[in-house]
């Protein structure tokens, strides 16, 4: 879940900021297939989970490209984002706390 919340982020972000054309690269092959499938589909996820708050949004863009990047080759990005881990203060999201909640108790 917090691979899908960086994606989630990172579409905010870009949205946010005027971007139109977007690749988002991640180590997370498995994840990165079925957003990209579903999002080459058409699929939109009326569920409220993070994969459907992804490609609700992620279908504001004129498009987006989901490429894999091996993790060897994106240890940059993993020490960036530990880091910004340990010297960040949480940002509380109702929406995303409610899943994390919900996931807890399954």
């Amino acid at each position: 879940a917090g691979e899908q919340f960086a994606v989630l982020r990172a579409l905010e972000i870009a949205f946010e900021r005027g971007y139109r054309l977007l690749r988002v690269r991640s180590d997370y092959n498995k994840m990165r297939i079925v957003l990209k499938d579903d999002y080459q589909a058409g699929v939109v996820q009326e569920e409220h989970n993070l994969r459907g708050m992804i490609l609700r949004l992620a279908r504001k863009f004129d498009q987006i490209k989901f490429a894999w990047i091996p993790r060897r080759r994106n240890q940059e990005a993993h020490f960036l984002a530990r880091k910004a881990v340990l010297q960040s203060t949480p940002v509380v999201r109702e929406d995303v706390e409610r899943f994390f909640r919900v996931r807890q108790h399954l």
